[in-house]
């Protein structure tokens, strides 16, 4: 999904961006000399840093996302709305062949339900085991995981990938079809395997 490793912003640095991003932190202050924030890039939004922010000095620890330019600040919540608002105005903002597997990745790393997360697998390493499976059951598991593909257009226009996933302990093949302005839909869904022991999904407040 990142083109490159993350970048540890400096002291200086990290203590500016928390001034500016004071307004979206009033539910729990971050403590500007213990917070560590770390940068990145995604390239369908070339004019936004993503960062993670953490103050791990408390318990529980503290830690948001964030896609920051000095004029636009956008906290992930979790919801598909806050992304597809930004998709909206985010100048630069493009989808083709090369960037639309990291934005699925993206976008599904950040959306969640009440009933969880849909989870990526594109490899066994990627399944959230609640503990190790055994040998044969790994080996089973990775003749039907594959990484996330692009497969062409659909009817519509779409850009049209494969993938396999997870939701609530079940593990999918599907298609994924995207639109230009971001949104994401599912057909051909197809159950490989359930009840499948893996940690829960679910994200707390």
């Amino acid at each position: 999904m990142f083109p490159k490793a993350f970048d540890k912003l400096s002291r200086k640095k990290a203590n500016d961006i928390l001034r500016d991003l004071e307004p979206f932190l009033t539910d729990r202050p971050f403590d500007p000399e213990r917070t560590a924030i770390l940068a990145n890039s995604l390239p369908f939004y070339p004019d936004y840093q993503y960062l993670e922010i953490g103050d791990h000095s408390t318990q529980p620890p503290l830690s948001r996302i964030a896609l920051y330019k000095k004029d636009d600040i956008v906290m992930i919540d979790w919801t598909a709305e806050t992304i597809l608002s930004l998709n909206k105005r985010a100048a630069g903002f493009t989808l083709d062949r090369e960037n639309v597997t990291d934005y699925v990745r993206f976008y599904l790393g950040h959306v969640a339900s009440t009933k969880g997360r849909i989870v990526l697998a594109e490899c066994v390493d990627d399944m959230p085991w609640t503990e190790e499976p055994p040998p044969a059951a790994r080996k089973a598991m990775a003749k039907v995981v594959m990484p996330l593909q692009v497969a062409g257009t659909d009817k519509d226009g779409r850009h049209l990938l494969s993938a396999t996933m997870i939701f609530e302990e079940t593990l999918y093949k599907t298609k994924i079809h995207v639109g230009p302005a971001g949104e994401i839909a599912f057909s051909d869904q197809e159950i490989l395997v359930e009840d499948i022991p893996l940690e829960d999904t679910v994200l707390s407040a």
